[in-house]
């Protein structure tokens, strides 16, 4: 059965690798060896949420809605913040 955004777990896996691969071929992030990557770092926490959870978070994240994102899931890793907000601030 499909999750309610359409995608599956080990899709959003698949997608997570695609992406983290594209990004390394085309160098988008010079430094990913120091920098985390802030889109695999939001799928992978999103997989750990189930289907609801997890595709609210990525809906929230894909939009930029880091406030709701730290008032709903404040257990989220600091990756998910680093490059993709630009308020966040490293702790």
């Amino acid at each position: 059965m499909d999750s309610p955004g359409g995608l599956e777990p080990h899709q959003l896996r698949r997608i997570a690798t695609a992406y983290s691969e594209l990004a390394d071929a085309l160098e988008v992030n010079p430094s990913a060896e120091t920098t985390p990557n802030a889109a695999v770092a939001a799928i992978a926490f999103a997989l750990g949420e189930g289907s609801a959870g997890g595709l609210e978070f990525l809906r929230a994240w894909n939009e930029g809605d880091f406030q709701a994102i730290r008032e709903e899931w404040p257990e989220a890793p600091e990756a998910v913040y680093i490059g993709a907000d630009p308020l966040y601030q490293m702790r």
